[in-house]
């Protein structure tokens, strides 16, 4: 009995325990925005990227800075884009008076934003999955919670056996990634035909081939080859689709920019001898590294 007792604690315990955190180190939210009165666009008006920062106190509580920035295309272009698409990581910048914490104890997600009522920043819920079916969400973020109440109308486990949970007004929350409305693009009005959705969720240990038609491993910064090093004249870069190249002096004067070309080759003929920082960044991170022109 004593074993029984012990065994029935024990599971209780671990499904109690079960949560997937949605802010996982280096998370990122892809949120495609489609204009319907933008002429000419045949696939998307832009696409932007989200991604979880550094840490912040406020109030005597943990959150985490948001940073955001336009992925382009092969015209360099943020409107009207097509795939394939890069970014520049030096485009990120951060987004004023947002922060995020996550309860991985109360299993909630919280966004700490402009107040809807008043000049100060309030803390909203994102997401709270430790409701039920029928159970209310106090204090969701876009909706009036005085006059009406936000119910938990469903919740099913979607193909990647995630958790999803279905409300009142439409809307819907997925284990481990979020809302997918409103849930890291709320800083935008959306209005004359504009609306946002979410496109693509990852992090740094999973990229979900997120924002390129490429795949991970063919992407990787990592995999791409730069020569010679020494080097007299030309350097040049293999395998760097998606990815902007550039070289910095060894005082991070910025000297020259490439991207998106099947192969790289820059001419650093007129380059004085000495030492020059080469950064190569894609979608999938950023490398430096020292090359010596000689």
């Amino acid at each position: 009995m004593l074993f029984l007792f012990l065994s029935l604690f024990s599971i209780i315990q671990l499904c109690a325990q079960e949560y997937e955190p949605i802010i996982k180190e280096g998370s990122f939210w892809d949120i495609k925005t489609i204009d319907t009165t933008v002429e000419g666009c045949e696939y998307f008006n832009s696409l932007k990227r989200i991604q979880v920062a550094t840490d912040t106190l406020i109030n005597n509580k943990t959150y985490k800075k948001l940073k955001a920035a336009f992925l382009k295309d092969s015209n360099n272009s943020i409107d009207c884009i097509s795939e394939p698409f890069y970014i520049d990581l030096d485009d990120f910048t951060f987004i004023e008076n947002t922060f995020l914490r996550e309860d991985t104890t109360e299993k909630k997600l919280y966004l700490l934003t402009n107040s809807f009522t008043a000049n100060y920043l309030e803390e909203y819920t994102i997401s709270d999955f430790s409701l039920s079916i029928g159970d209310q969400i106090v204090n969701y973020y876009g909706y009036n919670n005085t006059e009406n109440k936000l119910l938990i109308t469903d919740i099913v486990v979607n193909s990647e056996s995630k958790k999803v949970f279905h409300t009142s007004d439409g809307s819907y929350y997925t284990e481990g990634i979020g809302r997918n409305e409103g849930n890291l693009n709320i800083y935008f009005n959306l209005v004359d035909g504009t609306y946002e959705r979410l496109y693509c969720y990852g992090n740094d240990q999973n990229q979900n081939n997120c924002a390129t038609v490429l795949s991970t491993e063919s992407n990787n910064v990592s995999t791409i080859a730069a020569y010679p090093n020494p080097i007299k004249n030309i350097l040049t870069i293999q395998n760097p689709e998606n990815s902007t190249i550039k070289i910095f002096s060894i005082t991070g004067s910025l000297l020259k920019t490439e991207k998106n070309k099947t192969d790289i080759q820059i001419d650093l003929s007129t380059f004085k001898a000495g030492v020059y920082i080469l950064e190569i960044s894609n979608l999938t991170g950023k490398k430096t590294s020292k090359i010596l022109k000689i």
